[in-house]
């Protein structure tokens, strides 16, 4: 059983490793208009190998129903800078946009998801946030997708807006969500503008 196992597991490695080649240069594509142009993303593959001298036939505890493989995602936000982990080095920024970029990969992800994105604009503006603006409505056709934004070129997209608001009483911070036609008509203009 143990060697059935590991020759599947060894094939499905094998087919993971072609995929996450083509992920990686569809990934660019998508990163590039969202001024992510020069970074490079990469998928790591680590193999936690069998110890040759405890092999008794049984399955090895690296050895999982998902497979033998350990995968992450490495990054390089800068030219000259080395590839690592994902989970490291990425701004919140960063992270929603790779999300943004991997999410925008049809065939990586089925329809009916609830996505969130917080800081999709961080350190964007112009073009680039319009770009954001139009793959977050793309993904939008198929999933419920929330995003906080201050940005008016993303937030154009959005079928429905709302105005969070922060606030502090009695030593707690409280969050408030309003729909902006319930607001006063002198903040009306600038909620849009602020919020999706």
């Amino acid at each position: 059983a143990a060697n059935r196992y590991r020759e599947a597991a060894r094939s499905l490695s094998n087919k993971r490793r072609a995929a996450a080649r083509v992920l990686e240069k569809t990934v660019a594509r998508e990163l590039a208009p969202l001024a992510m142009q020069r970074c490079r993303f990469q998928v790591a593959f680590a193999e936690a190998e069998p110890d040759p001298g405890k092999d008794n036939g049984k399955p090895a505890p690296w050895e999982t129903t998902t497979g033998i493989d350990q995968v992450e995602f490495l990054l390089s936000p800068n030219p000259g800078e080395d590839l690592k982990p994902l989970v490291r080095i990425a701004s919140g920024g960063e992270i929603s946009r790779i999300m943004l970029a991997l999410k925008s990969v049809r065939t990586l992800d089925g329809c009916g998801k609830c996505l969130v994105f917080d800081e999709v604009d961080a350190g964007i503006g112009g073009q680039t946030a319009d770009v954001v603006g139009q793959k977050l409505k793309r993904l939008s056709q198929k999933n419920q997708v929330i995003c906080v934004t201050h940005l008016p070129q993303i937030a154009s997209y959005a079928n429905r807006h709302y105005f969070i608001e922060k606030r502090v009483e009695k030593g707690r911070t409280l969050t408030r969500i309003t729909l902006p036609s319930t607001l006063p008509p002198s903040t009306q203009g600038t909620t849009r503008s602020r919020s999706s």
